[in-house]
C-alpha cells in the first residue's frame, strides 16, 4: 500500500514517512532520526545504516539544480568512507520523476546512470586485474582499470537510491580515451551495479538552496606535545600536522586520527601561511596545509607545496620550485595510459610530453591534506608537460590512480592575491609559457602568412597589363662581332613598372653579351641593363656536364610613365665557332609584366620572424629541459 501512496510509518516513533520516489530504499525518519529500509514486501523495518546527523557540506538535501538544461532536486545521499577519501553519492529527482546519482567530493561532480554492460564481470575476475589492464565493457572501446576502493563505512541522509548492501562494499573505476567512465559498485558479494559517469563541475549545476552555515572544524589534542589541533575541512581532510611540534596524525578506520611520528624538519617556512586567503582562477581560496616535499632521487630536489580549499570547488594545489609556481586540481576527465613506460601523451588533441618520474618524501608539514600525505613511499609520479600546462600523473600501489592538471602560475598574478613575501623566481620554470610557441603552429602561421603573400601577388599580377613592347629577331652581321639597334618610341602609362627583357641566343659553347638603354625622349635619362647569355658543354671523365643556358631574363623596374625608346647593344663570342655560329637572337620586351622577385623578398622577410622564433624555442626549451633525463635535447649515448 506505501508503494502506491509513498506514505509510510516510521516503526520506530510511529510518525509518517513519505518516499519521494518508488525506486528509492532507504530514507532517515525525519521526526527520530531512524534509518529505515524499504523491503522488497513493501514493509519499512529499523536499518542498520549510519546516519549523517549533522555536517559541513556545501550541498544538502532539498538542494536545487539543472542537469541537461532539466531541473533537479537533492533527496539525500549515502556517503563512502574509503582508505584514504570520503565520496557522497547524492540521490537526485530530475524533473520529478527519473532518478540518477550525483556523485562529488574534493571538488569532482560526476553524474551517475544505471547501465548495463555488454561483458559480464564478478569482482573476483576484477581482482585479477592492475592498473592500466583494459576490458571491452561497453561498446569497441578499451576500458583501463584506474582505481579499486574499499569502503570500509557507508552513512546516509534523506531519501536514498542504493541496492541492498553490505555494511563494507568494493568500488571499481574503470575509463577509456574519449573522456568515457564506468564505476562499479559491489553491494553484495558477487552483485556488481554498473553506472556511466559524466563529470561536471560546480557552476554548471546551477546549485541553489545551499547549506550556508559555517564550518565547526573537527578539533583533537596532539598527544606528545597537548596543542590543540583544528582540523576545517573534515571528514574529508584524512591528515595532518601539529602547529606546536610537528607530529604527524592520520585518520585511520576506527574513526579517528592516530599518531604517525613526526617531521624529519620543523621549520614551517611558509611564505603563504596557513588561513590566508585569495583568488586563483575565479575561485576563493583559503591556505590549509604546506608540505616540503623531496624527490627520492640522487639529485634530492625539494619543493613546497600548499594546498588550497574552496567549499564548493574543494582543493587545489600550489607547487612552489626555486620561484616558479604550478597551480593544480584533480580531473576526473583526464588522458588515458596504456602503458607504464609512455614517453607522451595526447589530451584533447595536444600532446604532453614526459619530463619526470620519481617519487617522494615528505620532509615537513603543517595544516591538513585530503590524503594520506605521509604515507611517501607508496605513490609512483609522472610528469607529461605542454608548457604553460602539465598533467600529474599519480599510481598507488593499493588504490590505483589519480591525475592532477596543473598550470603555470605568474607570480606577479600571485602577489595580487596574496600579497606577501614570495620567493624570486631564479630559473626557467618546468610549464614557464615565456618564449613557448608550439612548432606546429608557428608552421601553420608562417604557412597561412606565405599564401596571403602569394595571393596579394596574384591579385596584382592579374591587374598588370603585361603589353608586349618589342618582339624582334635581332641580326648579327657576318663581318662584325656586334651590333645595335633602336626601338620606335612607346608610352608608359602607368606612375610606375618594369620592363621584362627575355633573350634567346642560339649560344652553343660560345656566348653573346647584350647591352640595353631604356631612353626617356623628354629628358634624355637613361636605364641601362647588362646581360649574357652563355652555354656550354662536353663530356669529361666518361661524364656529361653543361653551363649557362639559351635563355636569360632580365628587369628593369620602377620605371615611372613617360616616353621611352630603347637603344641595343649586342656583341657575340668572336673565338673559333662563335663566329660562324650566332647569326642572331631573339629579343622580347614586355610591359607591367608581374614579377617574382619582390614576392621571394617578401617571403625572405617574412621568414625572419619564424627563423628568430624557432633558434628562441630551442634555446628556451633547452634550458627547460635541463633538470629532466627525458629531454629531447640530450644527446643519446650509445650502449
Amino acid at each position: 500500500m506505501g508503494k502506491m501512496t509513498g506514505i509510510y510509518q516510521c516503526p520506530a516513533c510511529s510518525a509518517p514517512v513519505t518516499f519521494r520516489s518508488g525506486e528509492t530504499r532507504l530514507i532517515v525518519c525525519p521526526s527520530c532520526s531512524t534509518a529505515l529500509n524499504r523491503l522488497e514486501s513493501d514493509d519499512l523495518v529499523v536499518s542498520q545504516a549510519a546516519v549523517i546527523k549533522d555536517h559541513n557540506d556545501l550541498i544538502r538535501s532539498g538542494s536545487k539544480g539543472i542537469i541537461q538544461d532539466q531541473p533537479f532536486e537533492i533527496l539525500g545521499r549515502f556517503r563512502v568512507w574509503l582508505d584514504e577519501s570520503v565520496m557522497n553519492y547524492w540521490t537526485v529527482l530530475v524533473k520529478g520523476s527519473a532518478l540518477c546519482i550525483l556523485a562529488e567530493g574534493y571538488g569532482m561532480y560526476a553524474f551517475l546512470r544505471r547501465i548495463t554492460l555488454d561483458k559480464a564481470l564478478t569482482p573476483s575476475g576484477i581482482d585479477q586485474l592492475k592498473s592500466l589492464d583494459s576490458l571491452p565493457l561497453l561498446g569497441e572501446d578499451a576500458y583501463f582499470l584506474q582505481r579499486k576502493d574499499d569502503c570500509w563505512k557507508y552513512e546516509v541522509e534523506g531519501e536514498v537510491w542504493m541496492p541492498e548492501c553490505n555494511s563494507t562494499f568494493r568500488i571499481f573505476d574503470f575509463y577509456a580515451r574519449g573522456s568515457k567512465h564506468i564505476e562499479l559498485i559491489e553491494f553484495l558479494p558477487n552483485f556488481l551495479a554498473a553506472y556511466e559517469l559524466r563529470y561536471t563541475d560546480f557552476s554548471s549545476l546551477q546549485l541553489t538552496g545551499l547549506n550556508d552555515k559555517p564550518v565547526t572544524p573537527k578539533e583533537l589534542t596532539c598527544t606528545q606535545c597537548r596543542s590543540n589541533i583544528r582540523v576545517k575541512t573534515f571528514p574529508y581532510a584524512q591528515s595532518c600536522s601539529c602547529p606546536g611540534c610537528g607530529a604527524r596524525f592520520v585518520f585511520k578506520d576506527s574513526g579517528e586520527f592516530r599518531s604517525s611520528g613526526k617531521d624529519k624538519i620543523n621549520q614551517n617556512q611558509l611564505a603563504l601561511p596557513l588561513g590566508a586567503v585569495g583568488t586563483l582562477q575565479g575561485i576563493s581560496y583559503e591556505v590549509v596545509g604546506y608540505a616540503l616535499k623531496e624527490e627520492n632521487t640522487p639529485a634530492a630536489a625539494s619543493w613546497k607545496e600548499y594546498v588550497l580549499y574552496n567549499r564548493a570547488e574543494g582543493y587545489a594545489f600550489l607547487s612552489e620550485y626555486r620561484g616558479s609556481w604550478l597551480y593544480a586540481r584533480e580531473k576526473g576527465d583526464s588522458p588515458v595510459l596504456a602503458t607504464n613506460d609512455a614517453s607522451a601523451l595526447t589530451y584533447q588533441g595536444v600532446k604532453f610530453s614526459l619530463y619526470n618520474k620519481y617519487r617522494i618524501r615528505i620532509l615537513d608539514t603543517a595544516g591538513e591534506f585530503p590524503y594520506n600525505i605521509y604515507d611517501d613511499t607508496n605513490i609512483d609520479s609522472a610528469e607529461f608537460i605542454a608548457p604553460p600546462q602539465m598533467w600529474v600523473f599519480e599510481k598507488s600501489r593499493e588504490e590505483g590512480i589519480n591525475w592532477f592538471l596543473a598550470r603555470h602560475l605568474d607570480r606577479d598574478e600571485l602577489l595580487q592575491q596574496f600579497p606577501y613575501d614570495l620567493p624570486d623566481q631564479v630559473e626557467t620554470g618546468v610549464l614557464d609559457p615565456k618564449g613557448f610557441s608550439s612548432l606546429r603552429s608557428l608552421l601553420i602561421v608562417t604557412a597561412v602568412a606565405i599564401a596571403v603573400l602569394v595571393g596579394v601577388h596574384l591579385l596584382i599580377g592579374a591587374s598588370q597589363q603585361q603589353r608586349i613592347l618589342l618582339d624582334k629577331d635581332i641580326l648579327l652581321p657576318d663581318s662584325t662581332a656586334s651590333t645595335s639597334f633602336a626601338s620606335s618610341k612607346f608610352q608608359l602609362t602607368k606612375f610606375s613598372s618594369n620592363l621584362q627583357f627575355d633573350i634567346e641566343a642560339p649560344v652553343d659553347n660560345s656566348w653573346l653579351d647584350m647591352d640595353a638603354s631604356l631612353v626617356d625622349d623628354r629628358t634624355g635619362k637613361e636605364y641601362v641593363i647588362q646581360q649574357v647569355v652563355q652555354y656550354y658543354h662536353g663530356y669529361e671523365d666518361g661524364e656529361s656536364w653543361s653551363e649557362g643556358s639559351t635563355r636569360e631574363t632580365v628587369w628593369l623596374n620602377s620605371i615611372p610613365s613617360g616616353t621611352y625608346f630603347l637603344r641595343i647593344q649586342a656583341s657575340r663570342d668572336t673565338t673559333a665557332g662563335g663566329w660562324n655560329g650566332l647569326r642572331d637572337f631573339r629579343l622580347t620586351v614586355k610591359n607591367d609584366v608581374p614579377s617574382n622577385r619582390n614576392l621571394w623578398i617578401f617571403i625572405g622577410l617574412l621568414l625572419i620572424w619564424p627563423i628568430v622564433q624557432l633558434c628562441r624555442i630551442l634555446f628556451f626549451e633547452s634550458r627547460r629541459w635541463e633538470g629532466s633525463l627525458y629531454s629531447p635535447y640530450k644527446r643519446k649515448t650509445k650502449k
